[in-house]
């Protein structure tokens, strides 16, 4: 009420102030107002004079501007006496009266000086009177706004020196009302909403202190009093929290530590809890299933018979079985049932029921009682013999015997239950230290095997592999002994067997490195103690993979099996051959007289290896490639003669194939070179250094230019430009031919696609040579044809090129494989015809297009006759190669050849080259061996 009553005070001293103000100011208006009137009627008076002559002169339109001035005064004066304070004309000032009355005379005076002039009859008044009653009325006047000015002057002073007051009282009355507002209500506010934070933030036994008596104080008392109930209802939650935690934490304790796993579940039978070993029953932590339904926890066959069960409780609450105790499966997380005991019981916790499954895994248990229902049955039907003996009575007699011990023995099983184990061992058997040996481990209570020599109740022999354990009670003492009987006969056959196999190849019998290594060293003893010489020739089969690759790898057992013969069926009585790899073999050459002698089994091998091989029916032609070292010119050990032998091979591959070598001192540093170049090539692919160089193909008909043969072109940046001939074939060795083949259909395609779009080039085609592992390689079709898509390109535009001894190692595979690439319209050549085998039966069913015959056979005119008119009767072309004079053109030209390439017309050429070449006039027309563009190649 204090500060509703101080409100209402300050209210009413800051309402007077203004009053008295707006008052003064409304007085100084009305005076100004007057003042103006006045100043007004002093400046008609004039007018009137002067227009009241302009009547006597008879000024046109004297009279209305009079009539009109006239008016216009009475209005002012009016107005004038209408401000005063009195309206009554007795209470007027001295000033107004007097006006009024010179009013009055000058209006009549004019009214008829005006009637006068209008009527044309003289007038009574004459201009000395009239100017005489102006006069009058500019005096009153003048006396009026005399009597005003003082007035207004004084107000004015009098409302200039209020307003400041006024002003300065207000200031003074708000910072008084603020700082009244600010002590009793602000801050008790603000203290009040402290307080009340503090008791938010927990602070319970926070206090107001309270001043005075006012409404705030009376509130401070009433929030002092909710907090001293706020702070003894904490008091007892936190005491009932603590009881509440505890038994939580007891029921809690107890679910959580349980080695079973409990789970509660809704009525809708949705997971609600799960304590932690549901993790180790279940396979799912408890985050994972809580909020799943049950049936994840269920094998799918009891998921309807629980749903039927929880229907049917929850409907009339009864149960089919016993709850306390269910045997039942569960369903693993990682999709495995395992057994589990179940107990399920029925609570309702603040008006909402729930269902506490407890699961007990007894797989273990099962698994046991199962282990010891499959040991009972294992024991009784295994077919190793299994016997239990007494070692606390005398001789150890036999309480239990299975089935297979009278099945290895012979011996009935009553018969053997009560009897010693001597019964399996006749006198002398007795007497061996295996037996020895087998009496001290039943002595001394110790586990062991032993493999004694034992009988049959028939007298036979059979090696008996016994193990025996002892079987310890409580006290560690032994109460039995288990003895397990093995016949292992056989196995005693095998290991002889197997110390054969350790030095033998088992596929092809022949002696293996191990036995090889073994004779070569017993060779070094003596030729070193008789100073004899002896030889090593090391031989790998050539094409070996590529037999491998088409026609498998039984086809290749049955080469090397092949080639085993006819290598044994080369040496000499005192000579032994020996397998050390996949087509890898070393003959050892004893007491060599002259190096002659192992020339010449080099070249048998030879001429033995280049026969035909006839695998499944097809006839295959492999070579061999033979390195030879001799001791002690080329070595003084096996690790040299073997390594310089290996070397001397390399050396025959690199040279062609199909040749022998002889060990030489030079042969280390080509052999380093051969390891550095394949070093090199491995990385080739990656730095971009192949390039593509194209050899036109000319039609002779027309001397156009109709395709190209892609030819790769290595250029190396430390060995400079690569020949093909020295990294192809170390390309196809190490399987690097593949990304390289891979590589070449690419860029070949994508150089296609540019010169189709030139003039000169939309009808020439690209020709691209395959290799032997290309052809075996699986996914082939699928580059050719992905290069055909990523380049827009019809497959009429390419051809592919193969040797005819590759179509004709697996003629099935060919045929289905060149079927493949005649349904995406590539074009197929044979090349090198000519130089190889091949069956004219076999041709004829291929899908080719086209026969290139090779360059050695270009100049024979029978040959290239031949196979001209063959392949015309076969619906096939004909591509002469290494065409090099004109001679040799004519040749082919009289008899049908279609197409010709060679350095007649044009080197191999960059691809910028190529293009320029195809841009020039026919080849026909210039008659020349070279251009100007064959001189930039190479």
């Amino acid at each position: 009420m204090q500060i509703i009553a101080f409100l209402l005070i300050s209210c009413t001293a800051v309402t007077s102030l203004i009053f008295v103000v707006g008052n003064r100011f409304d007085h100084l208006t009305s005076l100004a107002e007057q003042l103006n009137l006045a100043g007004r009627l002093r400046m008609l008076s004039q007018r009137i004079s002067l227009e009241a002559e302009a009547v006597e002169l008879k000024s046109p339109g004297a009279n209305d501007a009079l009539r009109r001035t006239l008016a216009e005064f009475e209005q002012s004066l009016i107005q004038q006496t209408a401000l005063e304070p009195e309206s009554s004309t007795a209470a007027a000032p001295i000033e107004v009266l007097r006006l009024q009355s010179a009013w009055k005379n000058l209006h009549d005076v004019s009214d008829a000086l005006i009637q006068a002039q209008l009527s044309g009859a003289p007038s009574n008044y004459s201009r000395q009177n009239m100017l005489l009653l102006s006069n009058l009325a500019l005096e009153a006047a003048e006396a009026n706004v005399q009597r005003l000015l003082p007035r207004f002057n004084q107000a004015r002073l009098s409302l200039r020196w209020l307003l400041p007051i006024t002003l300065m009282g207000g200031v003074v009355l708000t910072l008084l009302m603020y700082y009244y507002l600010h002590r009793r209500l602000l801050q008790p506010i603000a203290q009040l909403r402290r307080f009340l934070d503090k008791l938010a933030d927990g602070a319970l036994r926070s206090r107001l202190q309270v001043r005075g008596d006012d409404e705030m104080a009376d509130l401070f008392v009433h929030a002092n009093r909710a907090a001293t109930m706020l702070e003894s209802a904490s008091v007892q939650q936190a005491k009932d929290l603590v009881l509440l935690r505890d038994s939580e934490l007891r029921n809690r304790t107890l679910w959580e530590i349980s080695t079973d796993a409990i789970v509660m579940l809704d009525i809708d039978s949705i997971i609600r809890y799960a304590n932690p070993s549901s993790l180790d029953v279940f396979g799912y932590s408890p985050e994972e299933i809580i909020g799943q339904n049950i049936a994840v926890l269920q094998p799918p066959e009891l998921r309807a018979q629980h749903i039927e069960g929880m229907q049917r409780y929850l409907q009339s609450g009864h149960r089919k079985l016993n709850w306390s105790s269910i045997e039942t499966k569960a369903l693993h997380r990682q999709g495995h049932t395992i057994h589990v005991d179940l107990s399920f019981s029925h609570m309702r916790l603040s008006d909402t029921q729930w269902f506490v499954g407890t699961f007990r895994d007894v797989s273990q248990r099962k698994s046991e009682q199962e282990r010891l229902r499959l040991n009972e049955r294992a024991m009784a039907s295994t077919s190793e013999g299994i016997l239990i003996t007494d070692a606390n009575a005398p001789d150890h007699p036999i309480t239990f015997a299975n089935h297979a011990v009278s099945v290895i023995s012979g011996i009935p099983h009553a018969d053997i239950m009560g009897r010693s184990g001597r019964i399996f061992f006749n006198g002398d058997d007795l007497q061996s230290a295996e037996v020895a040996a087998l009496r001290r481990m039943l002595q001394s209570g110790s586990a062991g095997t032993v493999t004694v020599r034992s009988r049959r109740i028939d007298g036979s022999a059979f090696w008996n592999e016994l193990s025996i354990a002892p079987v310890l009670d409580s006290n560690d003492r032994v109460t039995h002994f288990v003895s397990v009987l093995k016949d292992v006969s056989e196995r005693k056959r095998h290991e002889e067997a197997l110390i054969r196999s350790a030095n033998f190849d088992a596929l092809t019998g022949l002696p293996n490195r191990v036995l090889l290594n073994d004779r070569i060293d017993q060779e070094l003893i003596s030729a070193r103690r008789y100073q004899r010489v002896f030889g090593l020739l090391a031989i790998d089969l050539d094409n070996f993979k590529i037999v491998n690759d088409n026609l498998g790898h039984d086809a290749g057992d049955v080469l090397l099996c092949e080639a085993r013969d006819r290598l044994l069926a080369c040496i000499r009585e005192n000579d032994s051959v020996s397998r050390v790899g996949g087509d890898e073999f070393v003959i050892l050459l004893s007491e060599l007289i002259e190096q002659e002698d192992i020339d010449i089994l080099a070249r048998r091998v030879l001429s033995t290896m280049e026969r035909p091989f006839n695998i499944s029916g097809s006839e295959v032609f492999v070579g061999a490639s033979i390195g030879a070292a001799i001791f002690p010119r080329d070595g003084a050990s096996r690790s040299e003669l073997l390594q310089h032998a290996d070397i001397a091979m390399y050396r025959a591959k690199d040279q062609g194939r199909n040749n022998y070598q002889h060990y030489a001192d030079h042969m280390q540093s080509r052999l380093k070179l051969r390891m550095s170049m394949e070093t090199q090539l491995r990385r080739a692919l990656e730095n971009e250094e192949f390039e593509l160089f194209y050899q036109p193909q000319i039609a002779v008909a027309t001397g156009r230019v109709t395709g190209a043969e892609a030819l790769i072109r290595w250029r190396s940046p430390s060995l400079g430009m690569v020949s093909p001939a020295q990294f192809i074939p170390l390309a196809e060795e190490t399987g690097l031919i593949l990304p390289i083949g891979s590589w070449v259909i690419d860029r070949a395609m994508r150089d296609l696609a540019t010169w189709l779009q030139l003039p000169g080039g939309s009808d020439c085609q690209v020709a691209i040579n395959l290799s032997a592992r290309q052809f075996s390689q699986p996914n082939l079709l699928e580059i050719v044809a992905d290069g055909l898509q990523k380049n827009l390109l019809q497959g009429d535009k390419v051809e592919l090129e193969i040797t005819e001894s590759l179509v004709m190692t697996n003629p099935q595979r060919a045929k289905e494989l060149l079927a493949s690439w005649r349904a995406l319209g590539c074009h197929i050549a044979i090349d090198d015809f000519g130089t190889g085998y091949s069956s004219l039966a076999y041709l004829r069913h291929f899908p080719l297009d086209r026969l290139k015959i090779d360059k050695t056979l270009v100049n024979d005119h029978a040959i290239v006759k031949a196979v001209i008119e063959l392949a015309h009767s076969f619906g096939m072309q004909t591509v002469a190669e290494g065409v090099e004079d004109m001679a040799t053109l004519d040749m082919l030209h009289l008899l049908g050849c279609d197409l010709i390439q060679g350095y007649y017309y044009s080197k191999p050429l960059p691809i910028d080259t190529f293009i320029a070449y195809l841009a020039q006039p026919s080849c026909a027309a210039t008659n020349k061996p070279l251009s100007a563009y064959q001189e930039e190649s190479l």
